[in-house]
């Protein structure tokens, strides 16, 4: 599939779930767009567990260890680069809140959207 409109709409319909559902030929604007739609609802909205868990190999509760984990390196490192002095980067204090409140959650719980409406859309 050459890159054009066509390939830039099927790659936006595309779930990503692995690595591997990453070609080496997707342009990294695509990748970066995808990223951060993933980013914004991992920090505050529903995760499925089951979804979570299958694409880590684990069970529901060892992807909440994960998903702890990484937001504490992420907050270290927004840390590291505020006290360096760079712009910084990682997850912000109240990102981080955010993530280990979404982390606390128990499989049949959900957090609410920002407009207050809870949300059965999956992530894709």
């Amino acid at each position: 599939m050459s890159i054009g409109i066509d390939a830039y709409q099927h790659w936006k319909a595309k779930a990503v779930r692995r690595p591997d559902d990453v070609t080496t030929t997707t342009p990294l604007t695509w990748q970066v767009e995808k990223y951060g739609e993933a980013e914004r609802r991992l920090t505050g909205r529903y995760l499925p567990p089951s979804e979570v868990a299958t694409a880590l190999g684990g069970t529901p509760n060892e992807a909440r260890a994960a998903l702890r984990s990484y937001a504490e390196e992420q907050r270290q490192r927004y840390e590291d680069d505020r006290m360096a002095g760079q712009n910084p980067t990682g997850l912000s204090p109240e990102q981080y809140r955010s993530v280990l409140g979404l982390a606390e959650l128990a499989d049949h719980e959900r957090t609410s959207s920002p407009s207050g409406q809870q949300s059965d859309e999956p992530l894709t």
